[in-house]
């Protein structure tokens, strides 16, 4: 069994809950990333998620401007978590009854990095010695 831990990616990206949903696409298109966490800076604790459906969905689609629209109204709390010791069919599993595309993933209950749906999918990155 593959463990999520393998293929979920590290690089974190976060923003503050107070900047504009313009801001954090811009953030995601220039890092190459679907998804970034959001972080009360005041508390220093994790807000929820923002991914490109969230965006799509609660500001493209409905005509909302982003540019003055906070990410705090768009991100999807609570932040779903999965760890890291788990295998890439729960969290898909997982995914399936959440009805989401993204999770945080955890070690000793910290966030540690994220994995979506494209990771289960791309069985590329997997090596040989998984199969």
């Amino acid at each position: 069994m593959i463990p999520v831990k393998r293929v979920m990616a590290r690089n974190l990206v976060t923003v503050d809950k107070h900047v504009t949903v313009q801001e954090v696409a811009k953030i995601m298109e220039a890092k190459d990333v679907s998804s970034v966490i959001v972080i009360d800076k005041e508390s220093g604790e994790i807000a929820g998620i923002v991914t490109e459906r969230d965006i799509v969905r609660k500001v493209v689609a409905k005509g909302v401007d982003g540019s003055s629209y906070l990410v705090k109204g768009v991100m999807s709390t609570p932040l779903l978590t999965i760890d890291s010791s788990k295998t890439i069919f729960e969290a898909g599993d997982y995914m399936d009854q959440k009805k989401v595309r993204h999770l945080a993933v955890t070690e000793g209950g910290k966030v540690v990095g994220v994995i979506s749906i494209r990771d289960l999918i791309n069985p590329a990155q997997y090596d040989e010695e998984a199969w």
